[in-house]
């Protein structure tokens, strides 16, 4: 049965007037958790049992003027997307100190997220150019960004507007799945061969933000609440909307980051930044319970 959840939830705040958070990342060995301004590129910090957040890396650092989509790594490397930036940078969280940084070279480009498949490489989602980009796994970190996989000529076709966006890994790092935010589709990656194939979605679309996967198991932002549904074992197909999560002070909610049985849920606020609506300070992350 398709449950509906709209319970009251705890925040995080985020120090600022002009964040406008978008991306976030998770750190289960610290319980840190990492988000990002798109407005600023400014990096904040958190343990998961404050309430408050500070900033961890200052905006324009290291030519970090948005941030966008994070990952973090086994090793504690905090991994950025930089949008229209077109860069990538890798960072140690223990100290802030900058590891790598490169620049896929691309005008038409928004580097949108991040995942690190376990025990490989990571991949970053371009939401203009249509290629899957790598940051390729090396002794002592990663290397350069580079062109991992050039989605012309595949089922893939993007479209005016942002396209992929969100994107996971298969648990046992054969697979990476990823959105297209203005279809509502999925696109099931083979990492080794390389193969795209759209995923079977039984008439449901997703126009997903952020995505998370717990085992089999996805929830994606879309359209001001969290989904949850569950993929077959060959990531080729979702079964129906098992779950829908919605709060009534969801604030234009982008990314999320599984925690345990809670999700860490950013408010964006992007209809202020983009549109008429008012700012509700602080900025906040919410951390929303999910019953397994």
């Amino acid at each position: 049965m398709l449950r509906i959840e709209a319970r009251k939830q705890t925040s995080y705040t985020i120090p600022g007037d002009d964040v406008f958070p978008e991306g976030i990342a998770y750190d289960p060995d610290t319980r840190d958790f990492f988000v990002s301004s798109v407005n600023t590129g400014a990096i904040y910090a958190a343990d998961v049992r404050d309430r408050r957040m500070r900033e961890f890396l200052p905006g324009g650092e290291d030519g970090r003027t948005t941030a966008v989509g994070m990952a973090v790594d086994v090793a504690g490397r905090l991994l950025v997307a930089g949008g229209a930036t077109g860069k990538a940078w890798v960072y140690d969280t223990a100290s802030g100190d900058l590891l790598t940084s490169s620049d896929n070279g691309v005008e038409n480009t928004f580097l949108n997220d991040v995942v690190v498949v376990p025990g490989g490489d990571a991949y970053v989602t371009d939401s203009f150019d249509p290629v899957l980009y790598r940051l390729p796994r090396t002794d002592d970190g990663y290397g350069e960004l580079e062109p991992f996989l050039d989605l012309r000529g595949s089922v893939v076709e993007y479209q005016e507007g942002f396209n992929f966006n969100g994107i996971v890994a298969s648990p046992d790092g054969r697979y990476v799945v990823a959105v297209q935010f203005n279809t509502g589709q999925l696109y099931r990656i083979d990492l080794r061969t390389k193969d795209v194939r759209a995923v079977a979605q039984n008439g449901v679309a997703i126009n997903g933000d952020g995505l998370a996967l717990d085992g089999l198991d996805l929830f994606a932002v879309s359209n001001d609440e969290i989904l949850q549904t569950r993929f077959s074992s060959d990531f080729l197909t979702i079964g129906p909307i098992e779950r829908r999560i919605r709060r009534d002070n969801f604030d234009s909610p982008t990314t999320i980051a599984l925690v345990d049985d809670h999700l860490l849920v950013v408010q964006s606020q992007f209809d202020a930044l983009f549109g008429d609506d008012e700012v509700h300070l602080p900025f906040k992350v919410t951390r929303v319970r999910i019953a397994h």
